[in-house]
């Protein structure tokens, strides 16, 4: 049975089950982020004295962190089935939430899932409705930790932005969630974003996900090629470690010029794959 973890609990239950400061970093954040006045997710768990799943379970997308697929299958069976303290109307609609019209059926986003967590979805008769039908490979969860250090990679100007103002040039290369852009505005709200520049004109411009993993860096097509990602993303690692003494990024399996640069950052790859996977609840 998933409980919920009261507040003053959360801290102990991710550490308990998480083990690490890369996968506790990324579930204390998205329990602390707030999206249009209202929590972005609440936390759940198996049992407060020994746990041994967390889970996150937000309007309409969840994630879990667990030691063996076992407990993934307990845990989205007792979402199934509404136990525990599970809302009855989760999953309702929310940001996530593509289906065409006159479409009736349940779906859940497994959002920044180990890919584990969508085995056992699939093997309980969810039905995986993206465009990949693969599950794995995904990507991999990378992070570094200490002090910032490298202004030799930030070879442009770059600043720090608080608020929606990079809205506009995010949305244009980042065109998933909703159609209006909801994420993307609540990840601004909840700042900091950045932007890299030339002769004073955005070139490159990046977010932070609710969860704290850095994201969403898009460069234009015809500023490409000039080292402008580079600059931004050495940048960005930068401020996340002075704010927070670790920085998280999820990068594609064969997003090989991504993995390269943040080896020379010092970033490393958190073992298992992780993904984005929309899945439609059993009949």
């Amino acid at each position: 049975m998933l409980k919920l973890v009261p507040e003053d609990k959360t801290r102990r239950v991710i550490a308990a089950v998480c083990r690490d400061s890369a996968m506790s970093h990324l579930f204390a954040n998205s329990i602390k982020a707030v999206a249009e006045g209202e929590k972005f997710a609440s936390l759940y768990a198996d049992g407060l004295e020994s746990p041994r799943i967390a889970v996150l379970l937000g309007k309409d997308w969840m994630t879990a962190y667990a030691e063996n697929e076992s407990l993934y299958k307990s845990a989205l069976e007792c979402i199934l089935a509404g136990g525990g303290d599970v809302p009855p109307e989760f999953p309702s609609r929310g940001a996530w939430d593509s289906r065409p019209p006159g479409d009736e059926h349940s779906y859940v986003f497994l959002n920044q899932a180990p890919s584990a967590l969508a085995r056992a979805a699939v093997e309980l008769g969810f039905v995986h409705t993206g465009e990949n039908s693969e599950l794995e490979p995904a990507a991999n969860l990378w992070y570094v930790e200490g002090e910032p250090g490298f202004a030799e990679f930030v070879r442009h100007e770059c600043r720090v932005f608080h608020g929606r103002e990079l809205f506009e040039v995010i949305k244009a290369g980042w065109p998933h969630g909703s159609e209006d852009g909801r994420y993307i505005k609540w990840c601004l709200d909840a700042g900091p974003s950045f932007a890299c520049f030339d002769g004073g004109e955005i070139v490159c411009a990046s977010s932070t996900h609710l969860s704290g993993t850095m994201g969403m860096i898009y460069t234009p097509e015809e500023h490409r090629g000039k080292g402008y990602a580079t600059s931004l993303a050495a940048f960005q690692t930068g401020e996340m470690l002075r704010l927070n003494k670790i920085a998280l990024a999820h990068i594609w399996h064969d997003n090989y010029p991504s993995q390269s640069l943040v080896k020379k950052l010092g970033f490393k790859a958190h073992a298992g794959w992780f993904g984005w996977w929309r899945m439609r609840l059993p009949e």
